[in-house]
Parts: C-alpha cells; structure tokens; sequence
C-alpha cells in the first residue's frame, strides 16, 4: 500500500509488478519492479493520449498539474 501510494500506482499493479519481478530476477528484480512499473505506466498513458489525439489545452509540471508558463520557453 505504501508503495502504491508513493508512486500512485493500483496496489494490485504493484503486487503483480513485485511477483514478476521476482521470477524474472529475484531480489534485484523485486527492488526495481515498481519503479519500472511507474515508468510503464506514464509512457502508456502518453502513448494512449497521443494516438487518441487528446493532447492538454494547457501544457502542465509537475504532480499539482502547474501550468507551463509561456515566457519560461522562451528564455
């Protein structure tokens, strides 16, 4: 539960990440399960909104969705 909370991951996605990590590398691959389930998890949603043509009105950092300002980019 923790680390599902600390990576906003379904604690069910980080069981199942946690078991196949240890069968396909023990305890190396137990440690390193959940962060590569987090990074699957953000590629597969980018990927998901960009093929259904869905990109954000206004482009957002950061985990309290700030928006970009414009002026930083053009810096």
């Amino acid at each position: 539960m923790i680390l599902s909370r600390t990576v906003k991951l379904n604690p069910l996605a980080v069981l199942v990440a946690i078991l196949v990590g240890v069968e396909l590398a023990g305890i190396l691959g137990a440690l390193l399960a959940i962060p590569v389930a987090g990074i699957v998890q953000v590629v597969l949603r980018d990927v998901w909104s960009h093929r259904h043509g869905r990109p954000k009105v206004v482009p957002t950092v950061g985990e309290d969705q700030t928006p970009v300002s414009p002026s930083a980019d053009a810096g």
